[in-house]
């Protein structure tokens, strides 16, 4: 079991250092469930390594995986941003700040753009792409912060790697996002959760301002 535990360790840092973190993820995971004297740390770096990596259906399954398991209150502030990661909603400024306290490696989190800057990017048009049918490049640079160029890059990147699937008309300045059936699913999923959020962050609002009216409810 040990030197399985040891195995397992050396290769989740092999597949880190080669920007495989989804692999480098299932991998520290693995080293969480069966080292206890690591099972803290090595949880953190397996949702690290989740919240680095490409949005494909690996990097689902293991956050996934990470966010059901029993444990993932240890992850303290980076549990928000795995269910995030799970809804398929947008990552922000203040989530890339708190994810920079977990990450260990400082090659990931500095340059322009750093490996953290690019996850967010990929991670934000990929939930654009289950919510929006289309979208205008100038329109989707502005939601996910970057300029139209940069945008246009990116997402084609995506859909030559079948990350994404969509089509772009650079004469209209429009992508189109393509949907399975599960896709469709997603996207459903997406908005329903979307509006959650929603109804949750104005009902806070509303016992910060009115607190004797939600008490009032609350009888």
């Amino acid at each position: 079991k040990d030197l399985k535990v040891r195995f397992n360790c050396t290769q989740a840092q092999i597949h880190e250092f080669k920007r495989r973190f989804a692999e480098a993820a299932q991998r520290f995971y693995e080293v969480s469930v069966n080292d206890p004297t690591q099972a803290v740390d090595a949880l953190r770096r397996s949702a690290v390594c989740a919240i680095l990596a490409e949005p494909t259906d690996a990097r689902a399954r293991i956050v996934s995986i990470i966010v059901n398991d029993d444990r993932a209150k240890s992850l303290d502030a980076l549990l928000p941003i795995m269910n995030k990661i799970q809804q398929m909603r947008f990552l922000r400024g203040q989530d890339s700040d708190i994810i920079k306290q977990f990450v260990i490696n400082d090659s990931q989190k500095t340059g322009s753009p750093s490996i953290l800057d690019m996850a967010l990017l990929t991670h934000n048009i990929k939930a654009v792409s289950q919510v929006f049918y289309n979208i205008s490049i100038t329109e989707l640079a502005s939601l996910v912060g970057v300029t139209a160029d940069e945008a246009l890059r990116v997402v084609a990147s995506m859909i030559s790697a079948g990350k994404i699937n969509g089509t772009i008309d650079q004469v209209e300045d429009l992508v189109t996002f393509h949907s399975s059936r599960d896709d469709e699913s997603g996207r459903k999923d997406a908005k329903i959760a979307n509006l959650c959020n929603s109804i949750s962050q104005l009902h806070e609002s509303l016992k910060l301002k009115y607190p004797q009216l939600t008490a009032v409810a609350a009888k």
